[in-house]
C-alpha cells in the first residue's frame, strides 16, 4: 500500500478514536493514576467505564429506568456492573443516582439521594447520545461513533467487539496447541481455563518468531517471513510509511506499553548489553517499525518487564495504579518457552510458572476488571509441518466481558484476528484489512 494510504489509516483512527471515549470527570490524563475515584485513563480523558460484568459500585442487571439510566448506589458511581455503564460523567456519589423518567447528561452525576446536579437530569431521556423520547438505552447513552450500544449485553460495541479501557496481550514461544494441558501446564489448565475462553482453531501466521510478532503489531509480515533477527538489521526494518498499532493509539490519544522481560534499555534495536539468554529484540516488535524506532515515544515506552535502570517495570506500574490503554508483553528467553533453563522440568512449565507469579497482578487490577481484557497466545507452534495443525496454538481470552468464561470456541482465528479485534475495541482502523489480510474479527466470545 501507498504511504499517503497508510497515512490515511492513521487519520481515520484519530477520527474515529476521538468520538469513543466518554467526557473526563476530572480534566486529561496520562495513566488511570491520574483519574479520581473509579474512573479510568481512556484516550487521555479520565471517565467512567463503559458497563462490564464484575466490580462494585454500580448496580447489576438493571438498564435504564423511564427513559434515563439508573445510577448507581456505592460510591463513584456506577463502575462495571452488567446492564449499567455511567453517561458521559462523572456518576453519582453516595446517593442513589437519577431519578425515575430522567437520565444524567454528560458531565454531571447524581448528589444525594435521587437529585441531580449542574446540568444533571433532564425530563424525559437522555442527552448526548443518550435515549430520547422515553427510549431505554441499556448503555445509559454513553456510547460514541463508531461504537453503539448492544441492548441485549448493554455493552458498547463497534463491528461486534466492546469498546475496551485495557488490553494486555503476553506472547509466549514456539509450543504446539496439544502441549498446554492439565499435565504440562496445571496453572494455566486449572486456574486460567475456568476462566478464560480457550481458541481451539488458532493459527500463527508463519515461522519463525520475528514476522509472527510484527504481524501481531503490524498487520502483515512484511516480507520477513522464513527467517528472523534484530531491529537493528535493514532486513527486519519495517519501512516508516506503515504504521503499527503504538502509532494507531498515539494518535488516538491512547497510551501504550511494550514490556520485554530482561531489556536493559529501552526501545532496543539489538540485544547489546543484554543477557543473549534473556533478552533478544527479535521478541520486541516496535522498534522494527521505523515509524516507531528511535523517537522519544519509543524511549518511553519500549521498556523492560521487571524493574531495571529507570524502568519500574510492570508490577510496579500496577502497584502504582499507572496503567496503558495497550500493553504487549514479552518474557525472557527463559520463561517463554524458547529456552530450557537450569531448573525447570519443561519449557511449558516454565511458561506455567511465569503466568502463575505475573498474571494476577493484572487480573485483580482495576484497569483489567472494568472493561479490560487479557490475552495469552504464543508466537507459533513447534511443528514446522504440514496437516492440519500446522501451526495452531493455544490462545486464551480473559475478560470480565466474556459471554461464557470457562468455555472454548471453535472457530478459525488467527493473529491478524487478534490484531484487528483490539483495534475495533479502540475504534482504530484496520492494519491487516489494510494489507489485504481479511481474517475474522473475535466476535463471537463476547457477551
Amino acid at each position: 500500500m501507498e504511504r499517503h494510504a497508510r497515512l490515511a489509516l492513521l487519520a481515520a483512527s484519530l477520527a474515529f478514536a476521538a468520538c469513543s471515549g466518554a467526557p473526563a470527570p476530572s480534566g486529561g490524563c496520562q495513566s488511570d493514576a491520574d483519574c479520581p475515584g473509579h474512573a479510568i485513563c481512556n484516550a487521555g480523558h479520565c471517565q467512567l467505564p463503559v458497563g462490564s460484568g464484575s466490580g462494585s459500585g454500580g448496580s447489576s442487571g438493571a438498564a435504564s429506568s423511564s427513559g434515563g439510566s439508573s445510577g448507581g448506589t456505592g460510591q463513584g458511581g456506577s463502575t462495571s456492573g452488567a446492564g449499567v455503564s455511567s453517561s458521559s460523567g462523572s456518576g453519582s456519589t453516595s446517593g442513589s443516582g437519577s431519578s425515575s423518567s430522567t437520565s444524567s447528561t454528560s458531565g454531571s452525576g447524581s448528589t444525594g439521594s435521587g437529585g441531580s446536579t449542574s446540568g444533571g437530569s433532564t425530563s424525559g431521556g437522555s442527552t448526548s447520545g443518550g435515549s430520547t423520547s422515553g427510549a431505554v438505552d441499556a448503555c445509559g447513552g454513553s456510547c460514541k461513533a463508531p461504537f453503539a450500544c448492544d441492548q441485549a449485553s448493554a455493552l458498547c460495541k463497534n463491528q461486534g467487539v466492546p469498546q475496551l479501557s485495557h488490553v494486555w496481550i503476553i506472547v509466549m514461544e514456539n509450543t504446539n496447541y496439544s502441549d498446554i494441558n492439565a499435565t504440562n501446564s496445571p496453572y494455566i489448565a486449572g486456574t486460567l481455563f475456568p476462566q478464560a475462553v480457550q481458541m481451539q482453531n488458532y493459527y500463527a501466521v508463519t515461522h519463525p518468531s520475528t514476522p509472527n510478532y510484527i504481524a501481531m503489531v503490524g498487520g502483515d509480515t512484511f516480507g520477513m517471513d522464513g527467517s528472523d533477527g534484530p531491529a537493528s538489521n535493514p532486513s527486519f526494518q519495517v519501512p516508516a510509511g506503515n504504521p503499527d498499532i503504538a502509532t494507531q493509539l498515539e494518535a488516538a490519544g491512547f497510551t501504550w506499553h511494550e514490556y520485554s522481560e530482561s531489556q536493559q534499555v529501552p526501545c532496543a534495536i539489538d540485544d547489546t548489553g543484554s543477557d543473549p539468554t534473556k533478552f533478544v529484540s527479535k521478541h520486541d516488535p516496535m522498534p522494527h517499525f521505523l515509524i516507531t524506532q528511535g523517537t522519544a515515544s519509543c524511549n518511553a515506552n519500549d521498556v523492560s518487564f521487571d524493574a531495571n535502570g529507570s524502568m519500574p517495570g510492570m508490577i510496579a506500574d500496577v502497584q502504582a495504579g499507572t496503567f496503558y490503554n495497550y500493553n504487549y508483553i514479552a518474557p525472557n528467553l527463559c520463561n517463554d518457552g524458547h529456552d530450557l533453563c537450569s531448573g525447570a522440568s519443561s519449557k511449558v512449565s516454565e511458561q506455567d510458572a511465569w503466568l502463575q507469579n505475573n498474571l494476577k497482578y493484572i487480573l485483580q487490577s482495576r484497569a483489567y476488571q472494568q472493561s479490560g481484557l487479557v490475552i495469552i497466545t504464543w508466537d507459533e507452534n513447534d511443528n514446522t509441518g504440514g496437516g492440519a495443525v500446522y501451526n495452531q496454538i493455544a490462545t486464551l481470552y480473559l475478560s470480565p466481558m466474556l459471554a461464557s468464561p470457562g468455555g472454548t470456541n471453535s472457530t478459525q482465528y488467527s493473529h491478524y484476528s487478534m490484531l484487528a479485534t483490539v483495534e475495533a475495541g479502540f475504534g482504530l482502523a484496520n492494519l491487516p484489512a489494510a494489507n489485504n489480510h481479511n481474517d475474522a474479527l473475535i466476535t463471537d466470545i463476547w457477551k
